[in-house]
């Protein structure tokens, strides 16, 4: 994963050698994480129908894992709408390092990074966490100044366009 966080904070203007480098490390970690899923859902299915179902929870519990916590920033271009409720949406165009919406009428944009395994934006009192499952994005916000353990909101957010 260290990788992938230097990757994700370096700032735009990389030599051509090392985006090409930096796109083929992605595409290879893609690949073995849908192969890995791949493996795992094979598993899952045998484990089901030979009724060893604790076995198989577990088997499905790293499904969603590698579903949720293994996505590069990259996957996530594009424009989203995330609902934090039935009237509250927000617009948001990710462009694979960075996050940008319309807040007060001027463009905030914010560099999204790679901790952990998981896609975060900080700001100066809060942070959004980024989570990947299926076609939906999970956008959960953190104030730091609060329990960081549990999320202030959590909102639900679908593609746009591509």
């Amino acid at each position: 994963m260290s990788v992938l966080v230097v990757l994700a904070a370096l700032s735009g203007g990389l030599p051509s050698e090392a985006e090409v480098a930096r796109e083929k490390y992605f595409d290879s970690v893609k690949a073995a994480r849908d192969a890995y899923a791949e493996d795992l859902t094979k598993v899952l299915g045998e484990l089901t129908k030979a009724a060893e179902l604790d076995k198989a929870n577990e088997v499905k519990s790293e499904i969603d894992r590698v579903a949720r916590v293994a996505v590069e920033p990259r996957e996530l271009a594009g424009r989203w709408r995330v609902y934090f409720g039935k009237d509250d949406f927000r617009d948001y165009r990710i462009d694979g390092r960075n996050v940008v919406w319309n807040l007060g009428g001027k463009d905030l944009r914010m560099r999204i990074q790679a901790v952990d395994g998981e896609l975060i934006v900080r700001f100066p009192k809060a942070y959004q966490r980024f989570t990947l499952v299926g076609d939906r994005l999970f956008v959960e916000h953190f104030a730091i100044e609060r329990n960081l353990a549990v999320p202030e909101n959590v909102g639900v957010a679908y593609r746009q366009n591509k």
